[in-house]
């Protein structure tokens, strides 16, 4: 235990636990569609990546996808023995290894996107407003996740901030 735990701010009220509990709670919704096409979060971020540009080097690939370069590199050779993408030299500096998409990988992507573009789509109509204010649907994110933590810890209450959060909510 620290000395001084007023130093830091509860984890319950910590912004990065409340990014990554809205991560969590995105991804409750598309793992089960992730699972259904035998693919990893990570292996689908990289596809996508790799298919929203002609070649990419597996740095950028990383950066793109959020994911360390060791992590990319497995990532590579397991989409590449299932024949989704391949490495090639890059044509303008051959020291430079770029990452393409195969048919095979245009094809899966094809199959899956519109499954995906649906889950998105839904989550989109649950949590954007029709004013179009990315405040708004931040405030509407984080009142999910506050939501939820009261229903799971109902015997507390909700501090003056969360409160207002709550106003943003639809009613159901």
């Amino acid at each position: 235990m620290t000395k001084n735990p007023s130093l830091y701010e509860p984890t319950s009220r910590s912004l990065p636990i409340s990014l990554l509990q809205t991560r969590e709670l995105i991804m409750e919704v598309v793992r089960p569609m992730l699972v259904r096409h035998s693919i990893t979060e990570q292996q689908w971020r990289v596809l996508r990546v790799i298919s929203e540009d002609v070649r990419l080097d597996a740095s950028t690939v990383a950066a793109r996808a959020c994911l360390l370069a060791p992590s990319v590199t497995r990532i590579v050779r397991a989409l590449a023995k299932r024949g989704f993408i391949s490495s090639v030299r890059d044509v303008s500096d051959k020291r430079r290894t770029v990452l393409q998409l195969t048919e095979a990988g245009d094809a899966f992507l094809e199959k899956v996107s519109p499954e995906s573009a649906e889950i998105f789509a839904k989550l989109r109509r649950t949590v954007v407003q029709s004013d179009g204010s990315n405040w708004r649907h931040f405030c509407l994110i984080f009142a999910l996740i506050f939501k939820r933590q009261i229903q799971i810890k109902a015997t507390q209450n909700p501090d003056p901030m969360l409160t207002k959060f709550l106003l943003y909510l639809p009613r159901r």
